[in-house]
């Protein structure tokens, strides 16, 4: 089956994958309270610039999320406000000063206009952990929407486990 037909029925034109890295590269998200501020700033972030969530990994240095941007939101916005609830959430947590920088202002962004590009693009946020040689396998990585695809039927268990059974990079 090609990848484009496994995601077939959950395709939404348009969504957009977003890579935010922290600043200077530092590995401020490695633990699992600040992996979990994170996701919930991006819950915060839902509330005032609303998107649809395809799916997310956070690793220690930077995160990648695929979205669709609802009718009041672009990426900029979502990504101005994540970055706003986080950087907040983290400096109370840690008792740092409210000067310091902690994530890029800048991201880079993809689009996915097409089945296959939604295929790569989803493979490519799950892949990324064994990527980074952060983990050997998908599933072991828990900061990741990779389980909610596999209940969904997208993913097989092996899948990522070897380069024959994963879309590259979806670069």
């Amino acid at each position: 089956m090609k990848d484009e037909e496994r995601c077939g029925r959950y395709f939404v034109p348009d969504c957009l994958l977003l890579t935010i890295e922290t600043f200077g590269w530092e590995p401020l998200l490695a633990d699992d309270a600040t992996a979990h501020a994170l996701r919930m700033a991006l819950s915060e972030t839902w509330r005032r610039a609303p998107f649809d969530s395809m799916a997310y990994v956070i690793l220690p240095d930077h995160a990648h999320l695929f979205l669709k941007p609802g009718a009041r939101a672009n990426a900029d916005a979502i990504v101005r406000v994540l970055t706003g609830h986080f950087e907040r959430d983290y400096r109370q947590m840690m008792g740092l000063p409210t000067s310091e920088r902690l994530l890029q202002r800048s991201y880079q962004m993809r689009r996915a206009h097409d089945e296959e590009t939604f295929a790569r693009f989803l493979d490519h946020v799950h892949y990324d952990p064994v990527h980074h040689s952060l983990a050997q396998r998908p599933e072991e990585w828990p900061h990741s929407s990779y389980q909610r695809w596999v209940e969904r039927g997208v993913y097989k268990l092996g899948w990522g486990w070897d380069t024959s059974t994963r879309v590259p990079g979806g670069q």
